[in-house]
C-alpha cells in the first residue's frame, strides 16, 4: 500500500504529478511545473486545499474553494486527493500539448506556451520561469488568490469574491444584442405598416411618425417611399409566380386525354335486367322445391289394398 502525501512542497507536488502521469521527473520538468503552480497560486496563495494547479476535478469530498469561484476550483481532503484530481485532469484529450511537452521534457517556456494554448486558463507564464517558488506553509492558505481575478471571473471584488463571471458577461452581450434586435425589428414592422397604407398622403404620414419618433420627416418620407417600394415589388413577385402557376396548370389540363364517361342509362337498364334475371330464376326456384315435395309426399302416402273394400 502506498504512503500517503504529507505537507508537500511545490517541488514534491511536481514530482507526484510527474509520477503518476509516468513522466519523466527531470529538472526541467520540475522547475517548469513549479512556475506553473506559482502562476496558478493554489493551495498555498488562496484557499485551494492541496490543490496547486487550480483543478475544477470533483472527486469525493472535495468542495468548491472558499469565498466562491465561478470556473469551480476544487479544494481537496488531502494531498493524495489533490494529486490524484490534477493527474486525471491532465490526462484529459484538451491537454495532450502539455503532456507531450513534459515526455520531452521541453522546458519551461515550451510548458508555458503549452498551458496558454490548452483550456486550462492559466495563460502564459514564461515571466514565472527561473525564479523561486518556496511558500513556508502546506496546505494552509496565504495571502490572497495568484492574479487580479480567479479562473472564469471577469470582475473581482475584494477578498476573492467574483461580481461578474465571464458567462455572466458573455450573458449580458446576449441580451443587448438581442434588445437592439428587437429595436431593429420594431422599426422595420413600423416601416412595413407605414407603407401598407399606401403611397397617397406619404408626406403627411411622414411628418405625423417623425413628430412622434422624434425623427426628421425628411428621413421618415424616405424610408416610407422606400417600403413601399420594396413592399411593390414583393407582392408584384407573388402575383407573377401565381400567374406562372395558373398557366401551367391549365396545360396540364388541356394535355391530358379526355375521360370517358359511361353512359348512366345503360347502366341502370343493365342493373334492371340483372335483377329481373335473379327474381325468374328465384322463382324457378321455388317451383321446384314445390314439385319435389309433392313427389317426396306421394311416394309416402299410405298404400291400400282396394280387394278389402266391400263394395
Amino acid at each position: 500500500m502506498a504512503q500517503a502525501l504529507s505537507n508537500l512542497t511545490p517541488q514534491t507536488f511536481a514530482e507526484a504529478v510527474l509520477s503518476q502521469l509516468g513522466l519523466p521527473q527531470t529538472p526541467s520538468n520540475i522547475q517548469a511545473m513549479v512556475a506553473w503552480q506559482k502562476k496558478e497560486g493554489g493551495n498555498w496563495q488562496n484557499t485551494a486545499r492541496y490543490n496547486p494547479l487550480n483543478t475544477t476535478l470533483r472527486l469525493p469530498g472535495s468542495t468548491v474553494m472558499s469565498g466562491g469561484n465561478s470556473a469551480g476550483v476544487q479544494s481537496y481532503t488531502s494531498w493524495d486527493q489533490g494529486v490524484q484530481a490534477t493527474a486525471e485532469t491532465l490526462r484529459l484529450p484538451n491537454y495532450s500539448g502539455i503532456r507531450q511537452a513534459l515526455a520531452q521534457s521541453a522546458g519551461c517556456g515550451a510548458l508555458s506556451q503549452a498551458v496558454a494554448n490548452s483550456p486550462w486558463g492559466t495563460g502564459s507564464f514564461a515571466q514565472e520561469c527561473g525564479s523561486s517558488y518556496n511558500p513556508t506553509s502546506s496546505g494552509q492558505p496565504q495571502g490572497s488568490n495568484v492574479g487580479s481575478t480567479p479562473q472564469g471571473c471577469a470582475m473581482q471584488l475584494p477578498f476573492g469574491i467574483c461580481l461578474l463571471s465571464n458567462a455572466q458577461v458573455q450573458d449580458l452581450q446576449n441580451i443587448l444584442i438581442i434588445g437592439a434586435g428587437g429595436v431593429i425589428l420594431l422599426v422595420g414592422g413600423l416601416i412595413v405598416v407605414i407603407s401598407a397604407l399606401g403611397s397617397s398622403g406619404a408626406g403627411r404620414k411622414a411628418k405625423t411618425v417623425a413628430q412622434a419618433a422624434n425623427m426628421p420627416a425628411v428621413v421618415v418620407r424616405g424610408t416610407v417611399r422606400g417600403g413601399a417600394r420594396a413592399t411593390g415589388a414583393v407582392q408584384k413577385r407573388q402575383a407573377d409566380r401565381e400567374t406562372a402557376r395558373n398557366r401551367e396548370s391549365y396545360r396540364r389540363q388541356r394535355s391530358q386525354p379526355p375521360r370517358r364517361i359511361e353512359n348512366p342509362l345503360g347502366t341502370r337498364q343493365a342493373n334492371r335486367a340483372r335483377v329481373e334475371r335473379s327474381q325468374r330464376q328465384q322463382e324457378r326456384d321455388r317451383i321446384d322445391r314445390a314439385l319435389a315435395e309433392s313427389k317426396r309426399r306421394q311416394r309416402e302416402a299410405p298404400k291400400y289394398d282396394y280387394s278389402q273394400i266391400p263394395f
